[in-house]
């Protein structure tokens, strides 16, 4: 019974730091995308060659 239980416990946390790295990587897309408004669609184009 405590084996099931620790068991459950370790995929909830699991669970816990993949909503934490799915916040993060929302994160860092934002900013990025901004950063690169920022730069301006000139810049842009020329990366996307």
């Amino acid at each position: 019974m405590n084996e099931r239980l620790n068991k459950i416990n370790n995929l909830f946390g699991r669970l816990k730091d993949d909503r934490k790295r799915c916040l993060l990587s929302v994160v860092v897309n934002v900013q990025l995308i901004s950063f690169i408004k920022s730069c301006g669609a000139g810049d842009v184009a020329s990366l996307k060659k």
